[in-house]
């Protein structure tokens, strides 16, 4: 079994940090996109339960 050195850690640890970064944006668009839709979705039942 190879050990790791210093520099093939720093090799695979560079693309696990785009990945955890990719990782993190996708998420933050999905949940805003999700947050977002029921906001609406609250705001216009708001508007109809206002208008009885």
């Amino acid at each position: 079994m190879k050990r790791v050195t210093h520099m093939n850690k720093d090799i695979t640890e560079y693309p696990k940090q785009i990945l955890w970064s990719k990782l993190q944006e996708i998420f933050s668009k999905a949940l805003k996109s999700l947050l977002d839709g029921m906001d609406q979705q609250i705001a216009e039942e708001g508007d109809k339960t206002a208008a009885r």
